[in-house]
Order: C-alpha cells, then sequence, then structure tokens
C-alpha cells in the first residue's frame, strides 16, 4: 500500500499510522498494522481468491483523522499448485485361460415320457465353443434337442424321453488354450420295470451318484 504523508506524522514524533482490512463479504474493519511511521506498507496474511478492502489512519496522542479507504478492492490472486505424480507403467494383465469345469454333469434316470434336464458349469477365456455328443454323434444342432449356453453354464434338455434315448451325453468346451469334456449316463426305464430301476439304483448307490 501506498498514500501520502500527513504533515502531522511528519511533525509529530508520537504520530503514526494504523492500517486496517476488510473482506468484501463483511462490513467490519480488522486492524491489519499499528505504529506504522512510513507511507508504505505491505499487508500479510491475506486469504487468496478473496477480494479487500483497506483503510489508513493517522494517529497521535490526540486522537486519529478521518480514514483514507482505497477506492476499489484488491484481489488477491490465488497460487497455482502443479501437481506431479509418478504414476507405475501398467501392465495389462493376461486372463486367458485353457476351459476347465467347475460342475460336472451327473447321471439320470428318468421314466420314459418325461423329460430330462441335464446342465453343467465351465469357465474359459477366450469364452470356449460348446458342442454337444450322444455316444461319438454330435447332436449340437439337432431338432430333438434343446440346450442352452449362456455365461458359463449349458444346459440340454431331452423332451419326452424314450428308450432310444438312453446313453452317454457329453460335452465338450474348446477355445484356443485347451479343451476339456464331461459325460454322464441317461438311463430311461419303464414305470413298471421295478427290476431295472433297483439295479440302477444299487449301482449308482455304490458309486456314491447323488439321485
Amino acid at each position: 500500500l501506498n498514500w501520502d504523508h500527513s504533515p502531522d506524522v511528519k511533525e509529530d514524533d508520537n504520530a503514526h499510522y494504523v492500517i486496517l482490512k476488510r473482506d468484501t463479504s463483511t462490513a467490519t474493519w480488522f486492524t491489519a498494522a499499528e505504529k506504522v511511521y512510513n507511507n508504505k506498507y505491505t499487508v500479510t496474511g491475506l486469504l487468496p481468491g478473496r477480494k479487500y478492502f483497506f483503510r489508513v489512519i493517522a494517529r497521535n496522542d490526540i486522537g486519529d483523522s478521518d480514514p483514507l479507504d482505497s477506492k476499489d478492492s484488491w484481489y488477491i490472486e490465488k497460487d497455482i499448485e502443479l501437481f506431479h505424480a509418478k504414476m507405475k507403467e501398467y501392465h495389462e494383465k493376461d486372463w486367458s485361460h485353457a476351459p476347465h469345469f467347475i460342475t460336472l454333469l451327473k447321471n439320470h434316470l428318468v421314466c420314459r415320457g418325461h423329460d430330462c434336464t441335464m446342465s453343467c458349469a465351465f469357465l474359459g477365456n477366450p469364452r470356449p465353443e460348446v458342442t454337444l455328443y450322444k455316444g461319438e454323434v454330435n447332436i449340437t444342432a439337432h431338432s430333438k434337442f434343446w440346450y442352452n449356453s449362456t455365461s458359463g453354464v449349458c444346459t440340454l434338455m431331452i423332451p419326452t424321453c424314450t428308450a432310444k434315448d438312453s446313453g452317454e451325453y457329453s460335452i465338450l468346451i474348446e477355445n484356443q488354450l485347451g479343451k476339456q469334456k464331461c459325460s454322464c449316463t441317461l438311463t430311461v426305464y419303464e414305470k413298471d420295470d421295478r427290476s431295472l430301476l433297483d439295479t440302477v439304483i444299487g449301482s449308482l448307490q455304490k458309486s456314491k451318484h447323488l439321485m
């Protein structure tokens, strides 16, 4: 701040200046400095991003002079902070892996005329291609069977089973990194054929298959 000297300050050894400051958001004046004997002063402690008015008063033992106010507000510039961050070099992880089953097919015992639904779950990246077999025959596109493969779960549905549908069913999953196959057995029995039913149940229990 700069202002013209008051004649009283020049002639009176006890005379001095008082510097006041006021934020534009308030009407209250605050003392920024006292006992200033020069007509120049650097005000400190101002907040960046705020606007201020300043007032200078000459003071001696008798009292204060009329205030000298700044005509315009003073804007305190914000310091630009430079942020530096050292980032580690990013290496994209290779999530590719060969397909493998996490839930296998289970053997099924179905009464003739009923539907049979069998399913399994698998993982693999890239997404494996699914192929269905009955024995050695590819049945993926066979109109008799319905199948769906979504989000790693493959479901095969055989409607209205007959004795001809009995046999081994397999699901092959394959991508560029490998392949895997799982199988199960479907047995279709007649409603009144208790001997076959008892034989199959006994066999399944011995092999610890869940019905």
